[in-house]
């Protein structure tokens, strides 16, 4: 009798690890890179609210050997827009530590940012998609130096 019922009991413990299932959680964001001039479409403006009175912040650890700093920041902003109620973080600065172990790696990422909400959008006016067009033709100058970021801002010198 002690048998069968070690033997019931061996039985329920497997069946009850083989039926078991592992999850796991993915993070992403929305950085998807369009080619717009392949779509031919009406130009479409995003309304945004940005807290810059407040800083908002994220933090992530990743472990294993597949750990990257990307995934560590993805998943850092995923979790500072989750928190915080934000559909964009706004001048992300991200610090980066790593901890080597002697089977393992660990890779923590902190992000901090303003919070930014859409609240609307609409087609765009003719000046909007002027505005748009000096942007696209400034941007090799600024890629190129000739000029000074500095807080999301160009400078010509």
């Amino acid at each position: 009798m002690k048998k069968q019922i070690l033997l019931i009991a061996i039985l329920a413990c497997v069946t009850s690890f083989v039926t078991t299932s592992c999850s796991s959680k993915m993070y992403s964001t929305r950085q998807t890179p369009i080619l717009r001039e392949s779509i031919p479409a009406n130009p479409i403006i995003a309304d945004m609210e940005v807290s810059v009175d407040k800083k908002i912040k994220g933090t992530a650890t990743v472990r294993g050997g597949g750990a990257t700093f990307e995934n560590a920041r993805q998943m850092a902003l995923w979790d500072a827009m989750e928190s915080n109620l934000a559909d964009v973080v706004i001048d992300p600065i991200f610090s980066i530590r790593v901890r080597k172990g002697l089977f393992s790696k660990r890779i923590t990422a902190e992000v901090m940012g303003y919070k930014g909400t859409y609240t609307g959008v609409h087609v765009a006016s003719e000046r909007e998609i002027e505005n748009l067009l000096m942007y696209r033709e400034a941007q090799p100058m600024m890629l190129q130096g000739e000029g000074t970021a500095t807080k999301g801002r160009f400078f010509n010198r």
